[in-house]
């Protein structure tokens, strides 16, 4: 018995002092200088040609956007002539290589010996053939390979749309003392660009090129300088926003609730110590 309340003592000593993990979060707004926040709900283009939204919603951001043809012709993007262009570095929509994607698909087979030309699939739930007996039992793994190659442009048809989500941002956490950090499109840290190739004809004679640019233009703290804990929660996203989290284990002396953690401490160990001792004295 008195092993039983030492552990119980222990027990209340350490569960109050264990690490704790904050979550810090950082919701980063994007601006641009031909892409305009429309209808509190949209980042988008608009010419007389496309209509390009983007919702760059994402941990560390994303490229998704839509490509909406208005006009009463089929138009065509040209990816061989498109490109996503991060910090001044330039990456190609198309690459000229193939995809290969291997599938695995296992079967078993049995063999009657009641009919040894026969071959009947084996079945888990009744393992018998059609005569009742099973001889012997095999299992067999095909592989089945399937190659693709991206098309190096896409038609769009009048009044209909594409989707495009290749490239993520991958912008990382920014360490501040700041609650909110605002940049120009000058100094801003991250910018992108969004650089496509369009025509109205099919064999690309003549191309319009859209070149929409992007950057980070405020960083805002959205957890306390202390952080907050797993799970909490307080970004709303937005089309032209995305996010940044950090976590980190905290020893329990920077924890927020170490106060009343030590309160509730002393009050356990204190009754589990008199219980202990009551015991102690009955026992004798």
């Amino acid at each position: 018995m008195k092993k039983v309340w030492i552990i119980l003592i222990a027990i209340c000593c350490t569960s109050c002092l264990r690490q704790q993990k904050w979550v810090f979060k950082q919701d980063y707004s994007i601006n641009s200088s031909n892409v305009n926040y429309v209808d509190s709900s949209k980042f988008r283009y608009e010419d007389s040609l496309v209509i390009l939204d983007y919702n760059l919603w994402d941990q560390g951001g994303k490229l998704l956007f839509s490509i909406y043809n208005k006009s009463n012709s089929p138009i065509y993007i040209n990816w061989k002539n498109s490109n996503f262009i991060y910090n001044g570095y330039s990456y190609q929509y198309w690459v000229d290589k193939v995809v290969s994607q291997t599938q695995t698909r296992s079967t078993s087979q049995s063999i009657s010996i009641g009919s040894p030309t026969n071959i009947y699939l084996y079945s888990e739930v009744n393992n018998s053939n059609s005569n009742g007996v099973v001889s012997s039992f095999a299992s067999l793994t095909n592989q089945v390979s399937t190659i693709t190659k991206e098309n190096p442009n896409v038609q769009i048809p009048p009044r209909s749309y594409n989707v495009v989500n290749k490239f993520s941002l991958r912008i990382p956490f920014v360490e501040s003392n700041d609650s909110i950090v605002v940049f120009t499109k000058e100094n801003s840290p991250f910018n992108f660009r969004n650089y496509l190739a369009i025509s109205t004809n099919k064999e690309f004679e003549k191309e319009v090129f859209i070149d929409n640019d992007f950057w980070v233009a405020s960083i805002t703290k959205k957890t306390t300088e202390k952080g907050s804990y797993v799970g909490f929660d307080n970004l709303d996203p937005n089309p032209n926003h995305f996010y940044c989290t950090r976590t980190v284990s905290v020893e329990p002396t920077k924890s927020p609730t170490t106060k009343m953690g030590r309160n509730v401490l002393r009050v356990i160990t204190g009754l589990a110590v008199i219980s202990f001792v009551i015991v102690l004295v009955s026992n004798n």
